[in-house]
């Protein structure tokens, strides 16, 4: 069934494809690191949460020569898709980005040995970035950091305890890189 609505959710995402300057369509793909960050346990003792890589595919449409919409798609250690909103900055090879961008993700989660579970969650995230018209067919995306909301569900398949969480962060380490083929219409 998950794999019936990725492909749906991806086929008809696809049709808003992210183009980079009014009429033009884009497909993209990106290599995200995320650092984890440091959490402080009870007793005092500072635990690594140590970092994420993602692959992320972003077919999209720019509706006008500032404004872009399409989807992200998004694979780590489960699957991830969502919608996206980008804010240009005026006319120029190289610009400046805001990209709002919101969805649902599924997957395995490592709650400890022998304790996998499922995952589900919900994301929205605000990130800056740069972009940069190489040739009339190819850019390169880049962006730094990012304002994410995530509610996380977690149940262990072995005891059937459910965990939730859900909070705002600020991921000073939220790198992306990534290279934008452009499809003029």
């Amino acid at each position: 069934m998950k794999k019936i609505l990725f492909f749906g959710l991806f086929l008809c995402l696809g049709m808003t494809l992210k183009a980079q300057y009014g009429g033009e369509m884009t497909i993209g793909a990106r290599l995200n690191y995320t650092g984890g960050g440091k959490l402080v346990t009870y007793d005092g003792k500072i635990v690594n949460l140590g970092y994420t890589i993602k692959g992320i595919v972003s077919p999209g449409y720019f509706v006008t020569n500032n404004i872009a919409l399409g989807a992200d798609l998004a694979y780590e250690y489960m699957m991830e898709t969502g919608g996206f909103f980008r804010l240009y900055a005026p006319r120029g090879g190289v610009r400046l980005y805001l990209q709002g961008t919101s969805g649902y993700g599924w997957g395995k989660s490592f709650l400890k040995k022998g304790h996998d579970g499922k995952h589900e969650l919900w994301v929205s995230t605000l990130k800056p970035g740069l972009w940069a018209r190489l040739k009339e067919y190819l850019a390169l995306d880049i962006s730094l950091m990012s304002l994410e909301y995530k509610e996380v569900y977690m149940r262990d398949k072995v005891s059937n305890k459910r965990v939730t969480d859900s909070r705002w962060r600020y991921n000073w380490l939220d790198i992306s890189f990534g290279v934008v083929f452009i499809i003029g219409l």
